[in-house]
């Protein structure tokens, strides 16, 4: 038995980032990656996003395939992509494991590949993601799961319930991986507190919420704020920061220097204002794990869950009509007013995070899969 990862690479990607550690843990034999988001092909991105960067003993094919989601484009797409990975594996194999990260590689492979093999699903970020309103799942997306899923990769037990129903597959095959945060850098100390201020890092597309975090920065002048990520707005960034000092940008790091580039902080701050999810929960766990409160807010489901409903792990912004004064406000009362208070959330960040994203209760989840897996 062989397990084959189909991964379709996506931009601060949860699922993408589970899928670097179910590499990491599983001994694969091949591993193909599709790129078509505009902000993972570069090559600073690849640097950061690829898992083929972090694996040893395992064969690495990488194709660019654009516009694979339009309908002009789509089936030409996934006709060139489907000749290409029958290039290199062989798609009339049987009894092997393929994980996958997109329903859209389902389309990829032949009937034939999909009847006479197991499919794992690693589920996105968030439910929304698979789920329409009113927990009615996408009638594509259902057929294709209902035909060809064998098991599906969860974050948490009320996941595990929601899909089980809605996809008419038993508890027993939606297995609950747990999230997962990288390892602590050597001889970390949670409470030795990073020398830069507040870190702002991800797709730097949402022009709102940006724009918001720099015009905070210049009402801040003695704190550092630091931009790190890639996307449209990365020159409006880069202007600011020539014209006030403590503005800083800094590209894509590599995954194995992140934890020690987000621990230079004090704060982080999510503040995504154009999507009803937040994408910027992997950058919120490294923070967790690394004893650092968020700064979020409090209309995303998951900054409710990483920061608490009481404001245990950092601060939920109610107000984000007027989002420059909010931010100016709490980052002058956690870095500047109340020093306890600060430090009393970088314990809570630690502790939860001890508890929720440890990378060996990880592993120890996948082993278990794979044991049912070989059955």
């Amino acid at each position: 038995m062989k397990y084959i990862a189909l991964h379709r690479v996506s931009t601060y990607s949860s699922s993408g980032y589970k899928n670097y550690k179910i590499i990491q843990n599983l001994k694969f034999d091949t591993l193909i990656e599709l790129f078509d988001d505009p902000f993972t092909v570069s090559e600073s991105s690849k640097n950061f996003f690829s898992i083929k960067n972090f694996v040893d003993n395992t064969s690495c094919f990488q194709y660019k395939i654009e516009d694979i989601i339009t309908k002009r484009g789509r089936q030409k797409h996934l006709k060139i992509f489907r000749e290409k990975i029958s290039e290199k594996i062989n798609l009339a194999v049987s009894n092997e494991i393929f994980f996958i990260t997109s329903p859209l590689i389902l389309d990829v492979l032949p009937k034939k590949t999909l009847m006479k093999n197991k499919f794992v699903l690693i589920k996105h970020a968030c439910s929304d993601l698979y789920l329409k309103s009113n927990n009615n799942l996408d009638p594509y997306i259902k057929k294709k799961h209902d035909k060809y899923i064998d098991y599906i990769l969860v974050n948490t037990v009320q996941e595990k319930k929601i899909f089980s129903s809605l996809l008419n597959i038993t508890p027993e095959k939606v297995f609950v991986s747990e999230e997962v945060a990288e390892s602590l850098p050597a001889n970390y100390n949670y409470k030795k507190i990073g020398n830069d201020g507040v870190l702002y890092s991800g797709v730097l597309n949402d022009a709102k919420s940006i724009l918001s975090v720099l015009q905070t920065a210049t009402q801040l002048p003695d704190i550092k704020f630091t931009f790190m990520g890639t996307g449209k707005l990365q020159k409006e960034i880069m202007s600011y920061s020539a014209k006030y000092p403590n503005v800083i940008f800094k590209p894509l790091p590599k995954l194995k220097n992140l934890m020690t580039e987000i621990a230079k902080n004090k704060l982080t701050v999510v503040v995504n204002t154009e999507r009803k999810i937040t994408p910027d929960s992997f950058i919120a766990k490294q923070s967790l794990m690394l004893g650092i409160p968020i700064i979020s807010i409090n209309n995303f489901e998951l900054s409710t869950k990483y920061i608490g409903t009481n404001n245990e792990r950092g601060i939920l912004l109610e107000n984000k009509d007027n989002l420059v004064n909010e931010l100016v406000k709490n980052i002058k009362l956690l870095l500047v007013e109340n020093q306890e208070l600060y430090m009393t959330k970088r314990t809570k960040c630690f502790e939860y995070a001890k508890s929720h994203f440890d990378p060996l209760k990880f592993s120890d989840n996948l082993q278990k899969l794979e044991a049912i897996l070989k059955e």
